[in-house]
């Protein structure tokens, strides 16, 4: 029960002799192959998948060396020419059984590129509020400036005018 249920495509298969067998699949690898993989148990790993020589070399590598290979990598579907991302488990089981889990990654890579996108964009975005608010104050600056400027030249305008009417007047001003 817990196999068929399982979320996880699985395929089993099972060495006969020098050959290795799908004797099963669970209902997510239906559901992932769209049904198609029913008809594919009781035959020879060689015979379903002869394009895939590095897939046959990874299964039949697990069963021999009795170990766990993992891999992630880009798939394209031999039922319907869907491209997928996936990671893929090969798990050798005593005494004679390699499980294949496939786990379909796509839209989780597409969710992780959007993410990249955005913060690439906030990056962007904080980057060009610094430079806007950095060119504000430039701005801000030079009026200071310019206003201060034309103050202080106006004061000394008016204080040389006044140290000219109090000395027409016969009064005496500090020069300075």
């Amino acid at each position: 029960a817990q196999y068929r249920s399982n979320p996880i495509p699985t395929f089993t298969w099972k060495q006969s002799g020098k050959e290795l067998y799908l004797v099963d699949v669970n209902d997510a690898a239906l559901a992932l192959s769209l049904g198609s993989v029913a008809a594919w148990v009781g035959r020879p790993l060689r015979e379903l998948i002869p394009d895939l020589p590095e897939t046959i070399a990874q299964i039949e590598g697990c069963n021999t060396s009795h170990s766990v290979f993992h891999e992630e990598r880009q798939y394209r579907s031999i039922t319907d020419a869907r491209t997928a991302d996936l990671i893929v488990v090969h798990s050798y089981v005593p005494p004679d059984i390699v499980l294949t889990h496939i786990e379909d990654v796509t839209e989780r890579k597409l969710a992780e590129g959007k993410v990249r996108d955005s913060r690439e964009q906030l990056r962007a975005l904080a980057a060009r509020l610094e430079s806007v608010r950095e060119e504000e104050r430039t701005q801000l600056s030079r009026e200071i400036h310019d206003e201060l400027g034309q103050l202080m030249t106006g004061l000394k305008m008016d204080l040389s005018w006044l140290r000219k009417r109090v000395r027409e007047m016969g009064g005496r001003v500090a020069d300075g």
